[in-house]
C-alpha cells in the first residue's frame, strides 16, 4: 500500500514537471548548422532520447545536448529528429570549436 501511494505520488510529479532538463554543462552546447562547424573538431554522433514521460521532442535534443557536453563539445549539429514524446529520438554531431561564435543560417533571398 506505502509503494502504491509513493509510485503514484511520483507519476503524478513527474506528469507535471519531469522532463529532460539541460545540464550546466549542456547549456553551453550550442546547437548549429553545418557551415557554423565547417573548421571545428569533430567529437563524436551522439543519440538523445526522451523518457517515457516526455513530450515533444525538446527534451530528446536536451538530452543529446547533454551527451555532447559530457564529450567535451561546444557545439551540436543535427542530423534527424523524429517521433514525439517517449518515442522521440535526437540525432546528432559533436564539435569541439576553438573560440568560434555560431554563425547564423543565411536566410534564403526572395
Amino acid at each position: 500500500m506505502r509503494f502504491a501511494m509513493s509510485a503514484a505520488l511520483a507519476l503524478t510529479v513527474c506528469a507535471t514537471g519531469c522532463s529532460i532538463k539541460l545540464s550546466t554543462a549542456g547549456k553551453t552546447v550550442v546547437v548549429a548548422d553545418k557551415a557554423a562547424v565547417d573548421d571545428c573538431s569533430f567529437l563524436g554522433t551522439v543519440t538523445g532520447k526522451a523518457a517515457w514521460f516526455d513530450k515533444g521532442a525538446e527534451p530528446s535534443e536536451n538530452d543529446a545536448r547533454n551527451k555532447a557536453a559530457d564529450k567535451g563539445a561546444t557545439h551540436l549539429r543535427v542530423i534527424r529528429q523524429e517521433g514525439k514524446g517517449k518515442n522521440a529520438r535526437t540525432e546528432a554531431e559533436a564539435f569541439k570549436c576553438f573560440g568560434k561564435k555560431p554563425k547564423k543560417p543565411k536566410k534564403p533571398s526572395h
